[in-house]
């Protein structure tokens, strides 16, 4: 799965989650011992190939990362994070 559909994938469980009134909280769970809610730097790298250098992608993420960790911050729901060792980047 790529980085900008894991995003929107968690967008809508997100949107969803705010919507249904059964939801108490949100807890958003890492497999393994890393943890990155952010990019795919192969995937953006590959991109660079594009006729634009990458650039509509490279915006499109990061309107996505953005949008992604405001609806966090505004969710009418607590967030927890549930990792297991070290978190990277956005998912710091």
């Amino acid at each position: 799965m790529s980085a900008v559909s894991l995003i929107a994938e968690l967008q809508a469980e997100l949107d969803r989650s705010a919507a249904d009134s059964s939801v108490r909280v949100v807890v958003i769970a890492a497999q393994g011992k890393v943890f990155s809610g952010g990019h795919d730097l192969k995937e953006m790298t590959a991109h660079r190939s594009d006729p634009d250098r990458g650039r509509g992608f490279f915006e499109k993420t990061m309107r996505l990362c953005a949008d992604l960790m405001l609806a966090i911050t505004h969710l009418p729901k607590p967030v927890i994070a549930e990792i297991d060792g070290l978190a990277t980047a956005a998912g710091c």
